[in-house]
């Protein structure tokens, strides 16, 4: 199979660093890539300047929609699948990648590339009717329960017409096998983040110095902040050590967690407690370095099938973690096996909060996970080691 012969669509709805590191590398090996993406959603998005005229980079317009709508979002979801095909529809593509899309839109694109004969890649982020089984019962009841379990069969079907998955953990594969989905038609590629652009810096940088956090231990939560990262632990954690004026959270985001946040500290002001939105990806490697510990979270139920990929940033930049995360989630697992972090599964503030002081006199335990964090970076994040693996998938079903 020679590259330059191959017109290739990879989207990501998301438009996560990460996939278009993957994009901009096989346009690099001289694959047309189109690169698609859309900025109506509260995700932190990748540099997407581009020099290389293999690689076109398309944001589809459509409205932003806020996640605890759910009429507004099943509209915007079925309106950006529309949008999608209208913007792709005179193109002939020989392969299509699709990571993160919402599964009425996914619907509509698979149903499109299976009419014209195009193979499709369906990569596998998360199980979307997992999380629609866990909170919709709860918010809409017995109707909720139809809804989730409606999620459940389109996904399942959605899976079972794509001639490739690509999953991002072995965790995947038990409930693809309880579906009866074909483990041949399986493919497992771990997530990873854009090591080139995430050097080593100084913690004393421009961005620290403009947010005024030189003098302070840093606990920094940057990334997508929904409800399942539970918002709350944050800010009750902060509370619980507002004594503490030398430790101080950052949080960087926006959306559904930032508001919550902003709300918050409007009737219960804390000085340890800063909220800011994205910043721009170029700055991001300033940002990690600014901080002394990375938090992720993510809630009880979210399980094994959603891997905070926002982790793998911070490993680039070499900074320790703590996660409030279930053990039996990939992220939990390698931070574990490879020294880089502490791994928290209760979500109480008070155990958070205890273990935030405790670690933070700990220098050379924080240093040696540090280290240990941008070593597996270093050993497993190279672009052009990924990108081949991707592209053996391709030469079978090309």
């Amino acid at each position: 199979m020679l590259a330059e012969s191959v017109n290739l669509l990879l989207h990501d709805y998301a438009g996560h660093p990460f996939t278009f590191d993957l994009a901009k590398e096989l346009a690099r090996k001289k694959y047309r890539v189109t690169y698609i993406f859309t900025s109506a959603n509260d995700t932190p998005k990748g540099d997407f300047s581009n020099t290389n005229p293999n690689l076109t980079v398309v944001d589809i317009p459509v409205f932003k929609v806020q996640k605890g709508n759910f009429t507004q979002r099943a509209l915007h979801e079925y309106l950006y699948g529309k949008h999608f095909l209208k913007t792709v529809s005179d193109e002939k593509y020989d392969l299509i990648i699709s990571a993160n899309t919402p599964l009425q839109a996914q619907k509509q694109i698979l149903r499109w590339a299976s009419t014209r004969q195009i193979p499709f890649i369906f990569w596998l982020q998360d199980l979307l009717s997992s999380a629609a089984k866990s909170i919709l019962p709860q918010r809409l009841g017995f109707l909720g329960k139809i809804i989730a379990n409606y999620f459940e069969y389109t996904e399942k079907q959605l899976l079972k017409s794509s001639d490739k998955i690509i999953a991002i953990s072995d965790d995947f594969l038990s409930k693809l096998e309880e579906w009866n989905i074909n483990r041949k038609q399986i493919q497992v590629i771990p997530n990873w983040a854009p090591i080139e652009k995430i050097p080593l810096l100084n913690r004393n940088n421009e961005f620290s110095q403009k947010i005024g956090t030189n003098d302070k231990f840093v606990i920094l939560y940057s990334g997508t902040l929904g409800m399942k990262h539970n918002p709350s632990l944050i800010f009750n954690t902060a509370k619980l050590l507002e004594s503490e004026k030398d430790l101080l959270f950052v949080v960087i985001t926006e959306g559904i967690g930032s508001r919550y946040l902003t709300t918050r500290l409007t009737t219960e002001p804390l000085q340890n407690l800063l909220v800011l939105p994205f910043q721009p990806f170029a700055d991001l490697p300033m940002v990690l370095a600014s901080a002394d510990i990375i938090l992720t979270i993510l809630e009880e139920d979210a399980g094994a099938y959603c891997v905070p990929s926002k982790l793998w940033s911070s490993f680039c930049a070499g900074k320790p973690s703590v996660l409030v995360v279930p053990a039996d989630n990939l992220a939990s697992r390698v931070t574990i096996k490879n020294r880089t972090g502490l791994v928290l599964e209760k979500h109480s503030s008070r155990l958070l909060a205890d273990t935030l002081l405790k670690i933070r006199k700990d220098k050379t335990l924080l240093h040696s996970m540090g280290v240990n964090a941008r070593r597996f970076a270093e050993h497993n994040f190279q672009i052009k080691n990924i990108a081949a693996r991707f592209e053996t998938i391709f030469t079978e079903i090309l």
